[in-house]
């Protein structure tokens, strides 16, 4: 049995409320999709979290618990909206017909672009980073609504990106030269036996992405799941009536085609010398 003293000092400890304000822009961010960030600080702090907006610019969160646990989930979520506050929102013009490409098949374009200025790898910090749209829906990479909201739709050819300042530049930066290569860009098809794909694209396709780092071209091979999302080559009617499965895809700058081009040929030729 608690003696009275006991109890009120239980009481004391456990039952501490602590209340602050926070930007409302930042709730979204402080309570995650479906919940799912504030309950993770709950359960890592052990406090009970309420969160109310006040008005348009400010909105109150009520921690209960001990005042070890207070301080803890006060903490994080400060921390969130802090870090919503550095958030910068910058719009660019990309042409439409760019915005598949840009995103690649299953998004892997667009993890990849993030991938290269620094950016994170965890696709949750991922979502809703860059925002692009194609005939008038929404694509890769756009959080729940309910989530991370975003004014209004945006006309076709415009690109949202938002997160922490220094690292939307360096994503408008990279958007800005991978948009500069694709307005330089041509798709060549080349013919090569469907038997020969598998040993050019090589064990967990490293040889051929090292190909395309070398040249600078992008390589789809029938089968892939980008080859769709590149366009018809520029060359298919000097081809004649070769089936689909025997044209791989080639795209780039001009210099950067013809290089991959005359890679891949020389290696379709040492694959066929090897296996006389």
């Amino acid at each position: 049995m608690f003696s009275l003293p006991q109890l009120v000092d239980f009481e004391k400890e456990n039952n501490n409320t602590l209340s602050f304000t926070v930007p409302s822009r930042a709730v979204s961010r402080i309570l995650g999709q479906k919940g799912s960030k504030v309950n993770e600080i709950a359960a890592d702090s052990g406090a009970h979290i309420d969160v109310a907006k006040d008005d348009s610019e400010t909105a109150t969160v009520t921690l209960r618990g001990t005042k070890k646990a207070c301080a803890a989930a006060k903490a994080a979520i400060v921390a969130i909206a802090d870090s919503v506050e550095d958030e910068a929102l910058v719009t660019i013009k990309i042409e439409p017909k760019f915005h598949r490409t840009i995103i690649g098949g299953g998004g892997v374009g667009l993890k990849n672009l993030l991938a290269r200025v620094g950016g994170p790898t965890d696709p949750r910090e991922q979502a809703g980073l860059v925002r692009l749209y194609v005939h008038r829906s929404k694509l890769s990479h756009s959080r729940n609504d309910t989530d991370r909201p975003f004014s209004p739709q945006p006309p076709n050819d415009e690109v949202v990106i938002r997160g922490e300042k220094n690292l939307v530049k360096k994503v408008a930066a990279e958007l800005e030269r991978v948009v500069a290569n694709l307005r330089e860009r041509v798709i060549v098809g080349v013919v090569i036996p469907n038997q020969h794909h598998k040993s050019l694209i090589g064990h967990g396709g490293q040889p051929l992405t090292e190909l395309e780092k070398k040249t600078g071209a992008e390589v789809q091979f029938p089968g892939s799941r980008s080859y769709h999302q590149v366009a018809t080559p520029s060359n298919l009617e000097e081809l004649g009536d070769v089936e689909e499965k025997n044209i791989v895809k080639v795209a780039g700058s001009k210099s950067a085609c013809d290089k991959a081009i005359a890679e891949l040929l020389v290696c379709l030729v040492t694959v066929v010398l090897f296996r006389r």
